[in-house]
């Protein structure tokens, strides 16, 4: 190799490095969202709708393509985890000699976080807040244990605000 080309060569393989570099870095974003994606897949069909557009939402605020990335393979990690609670509770259940049924107590997942998840959480209206309150529903765990007919028999809870509490519970009950 005489120095022309050592020098040209020099010159080429920087710039070429940087552009694919470059290249595969903007590719990031779009693989941080196949990547939510494929997780999504791995919950309940009525409450995947939910949580892309939550994932998509939080991906949306995170700048730079790395961490997006970083962003969307930790939300399957905490799905992983979430999976071995409720497994263990499943477990719990079944050992219990008096089988009294014991409720996962949901956590969201923040950028591979997990925090405890309460009725305000569920984005649920005012008013419907307010009944359940009245009533006593004080936490996510005493909502998830009442039965369509408790819900029907609170005053005040039409079917909108039932269909509404249901829908936003749909995560954390089981696949049907």
């Amino acid at each position: 190799m005489n120095p022309g080309e050592f020098i040209l060569l020099l010159i080429l393989v920087p710039f070429v490095v940087s552009i694919l570099a470059n290249e595969l870095t903007n590719w990031f974003p779009r693989m941080a969202e196949k990547v939510l994606e494929y997780w999504v897949r791995k919950l309940p069909k009525q409450a995947r709708q939910r949580w892309i557009d939550e994932w998509l939402g939080e991906l949306d605020r995170i700048p730079g393509g790395v961490s997006k990335l970083w962003f969307a393979i930790w939300q399957g990690v905490g799905i992983g985890m979430l999976k071995r609670e409720e497994l263990r509770n499943a477990i719990r259940v079944l050992n219990d000699e008096k089988v009294v049924q014991e409720k996962l107590i949901p956590v969201t997942i923040t950028f591979g976080s997990l925090r405890k998840v309460t009725l305000e959480d569920l984005s649920l209206t005012q008013k419907t807040l307010d009944i359940l309150k009245d009533e006593g529903v004080d936490s996510l765990k005493a909502l998830i244990a009442l039965s369509e007919r408790d819900l029907e028999n609170i005053p005040g809870l039409g079917t909108r605000s039932i269909d509404e509490i249901n829908n936003r519970l749909a995560i954390f009950r089981p696949n049907i």
